[in-house]
């Protein structure tokens, strides 16, 4: 990885409706869904790739806030 972002969001929309918006609006923008789990109950991971980048996603609901992590890496293409 040569390039990367974390970034953290908290707030009030529901877990579901959060990953309803990345879902629709996510491959508008070209990037396409790898994998989705729910690891645990009121989490949700989402994975996309678009070329080289990767953008990990982690929505999960901690004491009435909803919080999103997102990931994102480039990967070098050199190594």
């Amino acid at each position: 990885n040569w390039r990367y972002a974390d970034l953290y969001y908290p707030g009030q929309t529901k877990v579901a409706v959060a990953c309803a918006h990345l879902l629709d609006r996510m491959p508008q923008h070209r990037w396409q869904l790898v994998e989705d789990s729910q690891p645990a109950e009121g989490q949700r991971n989402l994975t996309f790739v678009r070329g080289r980048y990767t953008a990990d996603y982690q929505l999960k609901r901690v004491d009435g806030v909803t919080r999103m992590t997102v990931e994102v890496r480039t990967e070098n293409a050199d190594q």
